[in-house]
């Protein structure tokens, strides 16, 4: 399905006998159009190194992926439909003749609850983050064990990658940033080194779980009780991972907005119902999964920016990847003083 038959859709076409409105939300993955009460996602047919929706079977089953993840968390998904035309008209059921494109069906939500949002205009609550804690505590407790051994060097590798950028500051002007991204990788290296026992026993003692692989505040929804969407359906390595690196990612993304307190509340709720008080040595550790997140989204931005890249923006791409990198610097020099 292409652009121009989307918009096609959207303007003649109804969802559950609801018309679609105005307005077409779009990431380089997917497309998403709303009526109502109801919101319509669909793939982008587009291939990348870390996702192939390129044929109409695969976004289908990742589609129906989408729908038995996400279920895990919330209710708010509802279905796969498949989308067909027929004499110009445009039918959205499970009709399976001349399947054009599918999309997953779910419940239109308020857009104002959205946690990235609210922390913006700093009306998040310490008591709802509590509950959002104890919800993800709870997920995390059910979710499947994953029996993933801990690789140093391919932990070294990953936190390495953030080299790849160096092109890309360079060309922006902020070159003062190379010595931070080659002083933080040697300090990756050591510190693994000498936590890779560590690690290895949080691997080996079921830590590494089935569980979301995209907590951040944008794919939350601070409703009553909180909603968490959007997990990550298309690579189960993104997503099986260990809990406190994905832990890390929501406090760090609240500390991005500048709500470290926020940060500290949740992580406290969340390890006094998962085990209680914490060593010297845990707390090195989930500060270094922080450090990781601050480094793979000052990455991911960095790389949209470039002209290469898949984002729209490149300068606001570009001068969030340096908050999220001045992040990471933080991190660092906390861990130093400890």
């Amino acid at each position: 399905m292409e652009k121009n038959d989307l918009i096609s859709m959207a303007a003649t076409g109804s969802l559950y006998g609801q018309p679609f409105e105005d307005g077409l939300q779009e990431t380089h993955i997917s497309w998403v159009l709303f009526t109502a009460d109801f919101a319509l996602k669909i793939k982008r047919p587009v291939s990348f190194s870390f996702l192939d929706f390129s044929t109409l079977e695969r976004r289908r089953h990742f589609c129906e992926r989408e729908v038995v993840l996400n279920s895990r968390t919330t209710d708010i998904y509802l279905q796969v439909v498949s989308i067909t035309k027929q004499e110009g008209e445009w039918i959205l059921g499970k009709d399976s003749r001349s399947v054009v494109e599918y999309g997953v069906v779910m419940k239109r939500q308020d857009s104002a609850l959205r946690m990235d949002l609210l922390l913006s205009q700093g009306k998040v609550e310490i008591a709802v983050v509590r509950q959002l804690a104890a919800q993800v505590a709870a997920f995390h407790e059910n979710a499947a064990r994953i029996p993933i051994p801990f690789e140093v060097s391919r932990a070294k590798e990953l936190f390495a990658d953030l080299q790849s950028v160096t092109s890309v500051m360079e060309e922006y002007g902020h070159s003062e940033w190379l010595a931070v991204i080659a002083e933080s990788i040697e300090f990756s290296n050591v510190f693994l080194d000498q936590y890779q026992a560590q690690f290895r026993l949080r691997a080996d003692s079921g830590t590494v779980r089935d569980v979301h692989g995209d907590l951040h505040s944008r794919n939350i929804f601070l409703a009553n009780p909180p909603i968490i969407f959007d997990c990550i359906e298309f690579k189960d390595s993104y997503r099986q991972i260990d809990v406190w690196y994905e832990v890390a990612f929501l406090c760090m993304d609240m500390e991005f907005f500048g709500k470290k307190t926020l940060s500290e509340v949740f992580f406290e709720e969340y390890t006094a119902i998962q085990q209680g008080a914490l060593e010297k040595t845990d707390t090195r550790i989930f500060l270094y999964y922080k450090m990781l997140r601050a480094n793979i989204r000052a990455k991911v931005l960095a790389l949209q920016a470039s002209p290469d890249g898949n984002g729209s923006s490149g300068a606001k791409n570009i001068a969030d990847s340096v908050r999220y990198l001045q992040l990471m610097r933080e991190y660092l020099e906390e861990l130093r003083r400890m």
